[in-house]
């Protein structure tokens, strides 16, 4: 049998091949299963694949302490005079906190010339340079109001719990 040198030539350049493979990682080189995983992290750097299944339902947290039923609302009353402003504090009693507030017009009384121009919480110190600071407990409410017509009723009203 007699083999071309085509032959010869192909058959040594792929048995060089299975040489260098199989020796290669021997010689600290690299092996083909790492080329192939270096070669797969480049191209799927930076990418992200569906979003997978929901995981399961964690457990169930401690329950947690029993809000306050015991609500106290406080109001204050003020008269406006005509084409005038007036201000007002309603304060919660000693050891209650405040929750919410507000300030309004009596009902039948109030019209577009009538405006609640500030309503906010404050702590005890009713300072108001710059409203009642994030952190701050709030132990009352403040309203503030105008009108460009006559005399009119306002309320500032808060609600309270215990601390």
């Amino acid at each position: 049998m007699k083999l071309s040198k085509w032959k010869v030539i192909v058959t040594g350049v792929g048995a060089l091949v299975l040489v260098f493979a199989v020796i290669s990682p021997a010689l600290g080189g690299l092996s083909l299963k790492a080329l192939v995983k270096k070669e797969v992290r480049k191209q799927l750097a930076g990418k992200s694949g569906p979003q997978g299944p929901q995981g399961t339902q964690g457990t169930k947290g401690t329950d947690g302490a029993p809000g306050s039923s015991d609500v106290t609302v406080v109001r204050n009353t003020m008269t406006v005079g005509p084409n005038a402003a007036n201000d007002q504090f309603a304060d919660c009693p000693a050891g209650q906190r405040a929750t919410g507030g507000g300030t309004a017009f009596n009902g039948g009384d109030a019209f577009s010339s009538d405006k609640v121009i500030d309503s906010m919480p404050v702590d005890a110190s009713h300072v108001l340079t710059n409203g009642t600071p994030s952190g701050t407990v709030p132990t009352g409410w403040w309203g503030h109001v105008a009108t460009t017509g006559g005399a009119v009723t306002a309320f500032v009203w808060v609600l309270c719990v215990p601390q």
